[in-house]
């Protein structure tokens, strides 16, 4: 994409994300740092892609005319389907927003419509088995080893790391999923049941927000070599050399693996503390293992292009349903 075509796609993700009445304060900053690096991490000079959005200086149809190849139209609808699908299956109002972009940008009904179906399908997998409400311990029995739990989180980390370099774009769609999934089975090793709404809150209170993940994936996409969006704030760099030695890796790779690492670092430490830990310390704890997954992304970079290499769009349901196993 040119500059401008990456920028149009960026405020039509926006555009999607505000679809449905707009974007949680949780969320907020996470999406605006995002989409601001967008801007920040291209070519040249560019307008700020956020304001004039929120503003209201711009609309989807002069959006979508900025973007000239039939290629860069099929992203930029695909990219807003995800946005649109993150938090759950598209509404009603989703579906009307998508299908006036899918005419602005001149994607066929029948393309666009399968996209759609996808999205809505990989958004409806449910995360955990079962639909037990949450509990306390389960009894007396033997706590898992600190190497056991560590296992489970690395190899959490490393499909979702390998998930954002899969060309499919909604393939960043089964992360959220697996990071649900892993947060249960944490849960699970010190002896509690955790049901859905459990784990969404507790993501949210570590602003680990689908919206906000998926607009992050986009900002990976659209630009390479920036480690943004994490926690709400973007590096404002690019990672030179580093980026420069792992190729596509140093986006969206280092951003939900660093992401999923520190998830499960803090559900670890917070199920096996019998859940006395408040959200300030979570947050806290949250903060100080991005910074650890930073220092060993690299040492998985090898471990996070070969899974990659290994999955394939037609297994994404497969695995964001736990068929396949992590």
């Amino acid at each position: 994409m040119t500059n401008t075509e990456r920028d149009a796609t960026a405020a039509i993700c926006l555009f999607a994300a505000m679809a449905d009445g707009g974007i949680g304060p949780e969320e907020q900053g996470r999406v605006q740092a995002a989409i601001q690096s967008i801007a920040a991490g291209g070519a040249g000079p560019s307008g700020d892609v956020y304001q004039r959005v929120v503003l209201g200086q711009t609309d989807v149809a002069r959006e979508a005319a900025a973007i000239g190849t039939p290629e860069a139209k099929r992203q930029a609808y695909e990219l807003a389907v995800a946005v649109c699908a993150a938090d759950g299956a598209t509404s009603e109002v989703e579906r009307a927003f998508l299908s006036r972009l899918a005419a602005l940008l001149g994607v066929e009904d029948g393309h666009a419509q399968s996209v759609v179906n996808q999205a809505d399908q990989m958004a409806s997998v449910p995360p955990i088995p079962g639909a037990g409400a949450a509990t306390g311990p389960a009894g007396a029995g033997s706590r898992p080893s600190d190497a056991e739990i560590n296992e489970m989180i690395t190899s959490a980390a490393v499909v979702n790391g390998a998930l954002e370099l899969l060309p499919h774009t909604l393939a960043s769609m089964a992360i959220i999923p697996l990071q649900m999934r892993l947060v249960y089975r944490i849960g699970a090793k010190y002896r509690y049941t955790l049901d859905r709404s459990h784990i969404a809150e507790f993501l949210g209170v570590l602003g680990v927000g689908a919206t906000s993940q998926v607009i992050e994936s986009v900002a990976s996409r659209l630009i390479g070599g920036l480690f943004g969006g994490i926690g709400g704030q973007v590096v404002g760099r690019t990672l030179g050399g580093f980026a420069g030695a792992v190729g596509r890796t140093a986006g969206g790779a280092a951003v939900s693996f660093a992401s999923t690492y520190a998830l499960g670092q803090v559900a670890k430490q917070y199920y096996a503390g019998g859940r006395s830990l408040g959200a300030i310390d979570l947050k806290s704890l949250f903060t100080t293992n991005l910074d650890a997954a930073r220092g060993v992304f690299g040492r998985y970079v090898p471990e996070i292009e070969s899974r990659a290499r290994n999955l394939n769009p037609g297994q994404l349901l497969s695995l964001a349903k736990g068929e396949l196993g992590v």
